[in-house]
């Protein structure tokens, strides 16, 4: 996109339109945390948002239930995600940390596909 300048200094009233070329970059988002309860048939309660600049990008529950196997316990899950952070359900990722998941809405807003990174 060009870029606005005006055509003499001090006149607000008259602009030029440049089209500079530019490089066009990944924007790094900020990613931040908002801790929240999920109501999830009484386990698995223990959830976060996750906002890339302060918009909702994912909801991610901590996998406490008996019913998960020994390798997704304590795992943090993806519950819903929302745009280029909506994943197929058997293909929902798993995560050591709230902070990992961050990192992998990062990446799929900046463009990134893959499903665990």
């Amino acid at each position: 996109m060009g870029r606005v300048q005006p055509r003499s200094p001090g006149c607000l009233a008259t602009w030029q339109m440049t089209f500079a070329p530019t490089t066009a970059k990944a924007m790094a988002y900020h990613i931040s945390f908002q801790p929240m309860r999920v109501l999830i048939d009484g386990h698995d309660s223990d959830g976060r948002l996750i906002l890339a600049d302060d918009q909702l990008a994912a909801v991610i529950v901590l996998l406490d239930g008996k019913h998960h196997s020994s390798d997704a316990r304590a795992k943090w899950h993806l519950e819903a995600g929302f745009g280029k952070c909506s994943a197929h359900p058997a293909g929902a990722p798993l995560w050591a940390s709230p902070e990992e998941a961050g990192a992998w809405v990062q990446n799929r807003l900046a463009g990134g596909r893959s499903n665990q990174s």
